[in-house]
């Protein structure tokens, strides 16, 4: 890493030049001896009325600042922008690039930026000044625990005091070596010195496949790999004479910087090191972001070795066949509902799953797309509390941001989720906030511990809903290639969402026949029978959770004697969804609460021929979705045929309750007269196909409904 030092109190002129369309004037200022300390570089850029571009040191050593031509600075301002800058943690390299602390090239604008969140946070959060005022007594002791004089250094003790630590934030000048100690890196490296170098060295990809594709991936990879960072950009060196006659200019191809060959290095001996799993997108950032916080390139291959295989388990979540990735969508969703019902909520009326987003932050714990001083503040407590951190972070970005999510739609809310959040996420802010969730170990290890039941168990599916394409070029409308890979890393993951199946159960089923009832309206005897309880208040949640991520179209009637459409019938919402397996367990439910009541033979003679026989339902299921306003006009539902089955019978499922109106209404052909049916969350209405009936208008919440047919053939 090229080593910086601190911008000096003492530098060297400033050139402040101011461009128009007619000429360029340039003057020199020599930064005079004031005591101005108070302003802020934003105000500087308010009074120079234009933004100032990249600082470069030019080769005489003084620094060129670019405004507008409307531009008026004195010599106290310039003085008082040198002061800001002092303290701002920004460092020149050799070429004169200001850059931040963590390595990456500063625009003005971000030093602003930073000046004012630092007073913002200096004020509110007490822990960090306290830190500040006392650093050098802070780091002392945190040298004496790392070194274990503090306390059982494999004691409970002495992890709480890391945990305190790794909270505030690890100093800077420490978090190598605390990275390194907490997670047992410095004893690898002594007890296998030399293995690295070894499996650095072998760059020979060989015959297999695998090792070819890995490497290839690599070296695309390391192109996106933070391209802004001093060590990762590429170079490009111009020879010739800057001036009119450009058959002067001779260009040198960009150059890899050692980052680069470092990061290349690290990744193919990992691919070495662990050849079932081999390289995977998203170690790229990991292990780019390690040697940006200082650490040689052997300790970051074995800090990457620990995390992808001991301290978190990211391995898990890279590995191709998903396992951990879903696992820890599944915990995510679910830590979602839990803390932040209402946005969950919203996601769910606006088809946002959760796979989207938080993907994309979650794989790489964070690294490819938030700001590093996030991102170390993240790595600090993750590596000394586990994946509680990461859950607890997630949950404060959204809560943070919780009432512009709820203002927009999606079409908004996955870019801003994406691109906007991450990049004006406060560190401070952010983890003072995840500590204030009280989100514990045994929440995420009960849902884990529910989702590998449900999957063992084969209750449970991840249903594709579609692919995410985004071409590189889209992340990279900005000059962000770094964005542009994390994309692509995300998309190596569909958009994903969890469908929970409902289990064989046999349930106190109560069965009301409506047939008595229905005869004097229709003046003959129908098949009509409602069943309650068939369903559980948490499987119609989890059923009306599915249908809100459903993409419903206006639902369209097709009758008369020239099939035209009918406008006037119906005015909801409906999709539909093809599953054999919910089809078959609501059949089961139905058949064993009519079974165990002797009501069977009415289900199987519900066609009106004694021959036929129902076999089971339509899996082709209509999920319905009633809002204020809309309404099911009388009707008769027609005929459906499949192969040599027809239906015969209509079964509706209720899954909820909380509106008002919305009733299903059974209507006589001639008499005028109608019988409302009292239906409830979890009950199913089965009616004979020539029974007319309604859905009334709902004037208040919203009504989900699943209608399918049961099919008759003969035995």
């Amino acid at each position: 890493m090229l080593r910086t030092s601190p911008v000096s109190p003492a530098a060297p002129p400033v050139s402040i030049i101011k461009e128009d369309d007619a000429s360029v004037s340039c003057s020199t200022l020599s930064k005079a001896d004031s005591s101005t300390s108070g302003k802020k570089v934003s105000s500087l850029m308010r009074k120079a009325g234009g933004k100032l571009s990249f600082l470069r040191k030019r080769n005489d050593g003084s620094t060129a600042l670019t405004l507008s031509a409307n531009s008026h600075l004195d010599e106290s301002e310039v003085d008082s922008f040198y002061e800001q800058l002092d303290d701002s943690n920004t460092t020149r390299d050799d070429g004169g690039l200001m850059l931040d602390k963590f390595g990456f090239i500063v625009e003005m604008d971000d030093i602003s930026e930073e000046h004012s969140l630092a007073a913002n946070s200096s004020k509110k959060y007490d822990d960090s000044s306290k830190l500040k005022m006392n650093q050098k007594l802070a780091i002392a002791n945190f040298a004496k625990l790392l070194n274990g004089a503090v306390g059982d250094a494999a004691g409970p003790t002495h992890h709480s005091m890391v945990k305190n630590f790794a909270r505030k934030g690890f100093p800077d000048s420490m978090r190598r070596q605390a990275w390194t100690v907490i997670t047992g890196v410095d004893k690898i490296m002594k007890e296998r010195e030399g293995v690295y170098s070894n499996l650095a060295q072998d760059t020979d990809q060989g015959d297999s496949p695998n090792r070819s594709s890995a490497f290839k991936a690599i070296d695309k990879d390391i192109l996106r790999t933070f391209p802004t960072h001093q060590m990762f950009r590429q170079q490009a060196t111009n020879t010739g004479l800057q001036g009119d006659n450009k058959e002067d200019d001779k260009v040198v191809e960009p150059s890899e910087g050692e980052g680069c060959r470092a990061l290349r290095r690290i990744l193919r001996a990992y691919v070495s090191y662990d050849s079932d799993l081999g390289y995977c997108q998203g170690m790229n950032f990991i292990a780019a972001m390690f040697l940006t916080q200082d650490l040689p390139e052997e300790e970051a291959f074995w800090l990457l070795v620990v995390v992808m295989n001991e301290e978190g388990r990211l391995r898990d979540l890279l590995n191709k066949d998903m396992s951990g990735t879903l696992e820890t969508l599944y915990i995510a969703e679910h830590l979602m509902i839990q803390f932040l019902p209402k946005l969950d909520d919203h996601f769910s009326n606006e088809r946002v799953h959760i796979s989207m987003f938080v993907t994309q932050w979650l794989l790489t714990v964070y690294t490819s797309t938030f700001p590093f001083d996030l991102i170390s503040r993240v790595w600090d407590s993750f590596l000394a509390e586990g994946w509680k951190v990461v859950y607890r972070v997630m949950l404060a970005l959204l809560k943070q941001n919780q009432e512009i999510l709820l203002s927009k739609g999606i079409e908004e809310i996955v870019p801003f989720l994406l691109r906007e959040l991450p990049s004006g996420a406060s560190a401070e802010l952010i983890m003072s906030l995840s500590q204030r969730i009280s989100l514990k170990t045994r929440h995420i290890q009960k849902h884990a511990m529910e989702y590998r039941k449900l999957i063992a168990s084969n209750e449970i599916e991840a249903q594709e809903i579609f692919h995410r394409r985004v071409a590189a070029s889209e992340g990279s409308v900005n000059g962000d290639a770094s964005v542009a890979s994390s994309f692509m890393m995300m998309n190596r993951v569909p958009v994903l969402r969890f469908v929970r199946k409902l289990t064989s159960v046999r349930k106190q089923v109560e069965v009301e026949d409506l047939s008595e009832k229905l005869l004097p309206l229709v003046g003959a005897s129908k098949f009509a029978l409602m069943l309650h309880n068939v369903l559980s208040a948490e499987e119609c949640s989890e059923l009306v959770r599915r249908a809100k991520g459903e993409n419903f179209q206006e639902i369209l009637v097709k009758g008369g004697k020239n099939g035209a459409l009918q406008t006037n019938v119906a005015s909801c919402d409906r999709c539909l969804v093809n599953d054999a397996d919910l089809a078959a367990e609501l059949f089961g439910r139905v058949s064993y609460a009519l079974q165990s009541l002797g009501l069977e033979e009415n289900l199987h003679h519900a066609s009106g021929n004694a021959i036929l026989k129902a076999t089971g339902l339509s899996s082709s299921l209509h999920f319905l979705k009633f809002r204020p306003g809309d309404f099911f006009a009388p009707y008769r539902d027609s005929q459906y045929l499949r192969g040599l089955e027809a239906s015969y019978v209509t079964l509706q499922v209720y899954l909820n309750s909380g509106y008002r109106g919305g009733k299903t209404s059974f209507n006589g052909s001639s008499s005028g007269k109608h019988f409302d049916v009292k239906a409830k969350a979890g009950s199913i209405l089965l009616f004979s196909q020539d029974l007319r009936r309604e859905e009334t208008q709902v004037t208040e919440g919203r009504k989900f409904v699943i209608r399918t047919d049961i099919m008759y053939k003969c035995p």
